[in-house]
């Protein structure tokens, strides 16, 4: 599956303005910085089990970018910049977002 998806995967070469393939350098680094966001994303939301991002409309080229330009302490990880979801750190944040467990109730008229 991984390999299909690597000879899809294109970037445009700038000086040529042509459709390239990733090499498998650029591809695992590419890789590796989507699944840290990922679970940067996560982390920032809320738990797995109650919060779980929607990458169609929680995730954008413009945030992608904006984490991956981050110096790696500011990524909330490891020294090395690598991103471990955290679900302690995501149920702070849940609380922080009024999300999942922390979502306010919502009580009937009456009730």
């Amino acid at each position: 599956m991984q390999d299909e998806v690597r000879k899809r995967i294109r970037f445009k070469d700038l000086d040529t303005n042509e459709q390239e393939v990733l090499d498998d350098d650029q591809y695992e680094e590419v890789f590796l910085d989507l699944v840290n966001y990922l679970r940067y994303m996560q982390n920032s939301r809320g738990t797995i089990v109650r919060c779980l991002i929607d990458v169609q409309t929680m995730t954008d080229r413009n945030s992608f970018l904006a984490f991956v330009t981050l110096p790696p302490s500011g990524r909330g990880g490891e020294a090395d910049g690598t991103v471990n979801y955290d679900a302690d750190i995501a149920l702070k944040n849940e609380e922080i977002n009024k999300i999942g467990a922390f979502a306010p109730s919502i009580i009937a008229p009456g009730s």
